[in-house]
Parts: C-alpha cells; sequence; structure tokens
C-alpha cells in the first residue's frame, strides 16, 4: 500500500509584485512546491476496509504540529483494531496500542484525529449506525490518547469528537452527542 503526500512551503521573500486597492497596498508572497514522496502504509495494514456501506481507505492523520507524527488505525480482526504511529513522515511505523470497542452495532470504522496543539495526542473516532431507509440510529465511542496511542481513555458513550486543541495544561473539544442523532427522512 503506498499513499502519497504533497508538501507545499510558502517562500518568505516577498515577490516583486505589488498591487493597491482602495489605498492598501498587498505584496504576494511566492509559494513553491516543496515535492512529493511516497510513503508506504504499515506492513500488514490494509489499503481499504469494506464497510456495510463502501469501500473506505485507510487513512493516516498526520500531527500538525510538527508534520512528521502520523497514525493509522486499520481493523485487525473483527472488532478489534490496531493502531500504528511514526515519527520519521512514514519511513517506519510501529504498532503502539489496539482497540476493542463494544457497541450496539456493527462498527464501521476507525476514523482519527490529531490534537491541533500536542504532537503526541489523537482521538480515535468509532461509528455505528442501524435503519430501514425511514429512521436511521447512530452512535459514536471516542477514546484520547496523549502518548502516541500506547494507551487510550474511552470518554463517554455517544461523544463524537470533531476537533481537539491542547493549550498548556488544558485540552478544548469540539464535542457532538450522537445520541440525539435520530434522522426520520
Amino acid at each position: 500500500s503506498v499513499l502519497a503526500l504533497m508538501l507545499v512551503g510558502c517562500d518568505a521573500t516577498p515577490h516583486s509584485s505589488t498591487s493597491t486597492h482602495n489605498g492598501a497596498q498587498a505584496t504576494a508572497a511566492s509559494v513553491k512546491m516543496l515535492g512529493w514522496r511516497k510513503v508506504s502504509l504499515p506492513p500488514g495494514a490494509p489499503s481499504f476496509v469494506d464497510t456495510p456501506n463502501a469501500h473506505e481507505p485507510v487513512a493516516p492523520i498526520v500531527s500538525p504540529v510538527n508534520g512528521r507524527n502520523a497514525w493509522v488505525c486499520a481493523p485487525a480482526s473483527g472488532s478489534t483494531f490496531q493502531v500504528w504511529f511514526t515519527q520519521d513522515a512514514g519511513a517506519t511505523w510501529r504498532k503502539v496500542g489496539t482497540l476493542a470497542p463494544t457497541a450496539p452495532l456493527p462498527i464501521y470504522g476507525c476514523a482519527l484525529i490529531a490534537d491541533q496543539g500536542d504532537a503526541n495526542a489523537l482521538v480515535a473516532l468509532f461509528d455505528w449506525s442501524s435503519g430501514n431507509g425511514t429512521d436511521i440510529t447512530s452512535g459514536a465511542l471516542s477514546y484520547y490518547s496523549t502518548d502516541d496511542g500506547m494507551n487510550w481513555r474511552q470518554l463517554p458513550q455517544n461523544t463524537w469528537i470533531s476537533q481537539v486543541a491542547t493549550v498548556g495544561a488544558t485540552t478544548y473539544a469540539t464535542l457532538l452527542d450522537t445520541s440525539t442523532q435520530v434522522e426520520n427522512l
């Protein structure tokens, strides 16, 4: 399995062109491409996961704090998921943790969200749903790790986290209570 990454950088040297609009002057900074690099997924991790509704890719998540730390959450067996970690932008991977969430319905897969302020913290999300086309019931489980995915703390059931950021000793998160997510179509 191969994943392609694109790196983009902003040149700090201003471009020679300037423009003026309503008395304000703007200087354009040039953006240069730093290059593409192929990165292999961890050995043994599948490229795609078949869910009841789709053929989903196994997607790594990269820490925005340093750009080198990345994680992959891939199904292992049954409802067990293996978490892989790299500190060198995918050159080498190691298994760091296992998650075995229990839910009232089959789990579709694992999604990861990197902490925006801590290069070693991330959230693992698991979701499920059922329905007959007119009534759909869904739910979620979330886990939080502060040590690169080695140890996990389960958050309250039916909590879906869409963003997480640690600033100093405080962690902030955007949460959705999925227990209220019953749709009548």
